[in-house]
């Protein structure tokens, strides 16, 4: 087995270490998986990046970034032959920040953003945190709950489910969501967006399913930003109802 701790030997990358490829499926363990489905199977890349169902809303240059990936392959060979952190440290510099990503099932487009995502757990955290600090436990909307409740009713097949019951029961149901969206993630991009009125640019990570549903968090200190409808035509005009 090719250990996470080969691959990343300096202790700066240590947060990417932590985690289970299943609770950190963007972090190290996820990657020695990978690189180890890739010296099995050489003529494979061992990523593949699912279809949106609506594919001309979300214009990537992946592809691009798996061509530049292909002719490494015999460095990823080399490595999982004979595990070392010199190979390893040879193996990260050629395939870069980027080159990560895109073997852990990050999208790239052109505002990508060169930003590893956090643990699963960690979001979730950043998910649950309470949208006011000041009110008693269990009679207070997390900020996950608080935005579930916007958009709860906006879709008429009821896939984001009914906007009823105590705090407590729209706190779960908003979990409910977030982590199916998670698990069934199709789409997941860390990409600029404009900041409000500043003619700045912040770091998002969005994660989204085949149908379009996703959330986002913001890179700076892994905040919950909100839940995300599928792209639509008019969408803002229509408030999102669909």
């Amino acid at each position: 087995m090719l250990g996470a701790k080969v691959i990343f030997p300096d202790p700066q990358w240590r947060h990417f270490i932590d985690g289970t490829a299943d609770s950190h499926p963007w972090g190290a363990q996820a990657l020695a998986a990978a690189l180890e489905r890739w010296h099995a199977a050489p003529q494979r890349f061992p990523v593949s990046f699912g279809s949106m169902m609506q594919p001309e809303d979300f214009a990537e240059s992946t592809a691009e970034q798996i061509g530049r990936l292909i002719p490494l392959q015999p460095l990823v060979g080399d490595l999982c032959d004979a595990p070392s952190g010199l190979k390893a440290q040879e193996l990260l510099g050629r395939i870069g920040i980027r080159g990560v990503m895109t073997l852990v099932g990050i999208r790239t487009t052109e505002g990508s953003v060169d930003v590893v995502p956090p643990s699963i757990p960690v979001l979730l955290d950043a998910f649950d945190a309470p949208f006011h600090p000041s009110e008693p436990k269990g009679h207070q909307l997390t900020v996950g709950g608080r935005a579930w409740t916007k958009h709860a009713g906006r879709a008429s097949d009821g896939w984001w489910g009914v906007n009823s019951g105590s705090e407590a029961e729209k706190n779960a149901k908003a979990r409910h969501r977030v982590e199916s969206i998670l698990a069934d993630r199709t789409w997941v991009n860390v990409h600029g967006l404009p900041d409000g009125s500043k003619e700045e640019y912040v770091a998002i990570l969005e994660v989204r399913t085949r149908e379009g549903y996703g959330a986002r968090w913001v890179a700076s200190d892994w905040s919950f930003r909100g839940f995300l409808e599928p792209q639509m035509a008019g969408g803002h005009e229509k408030k999102w109802r669909h």
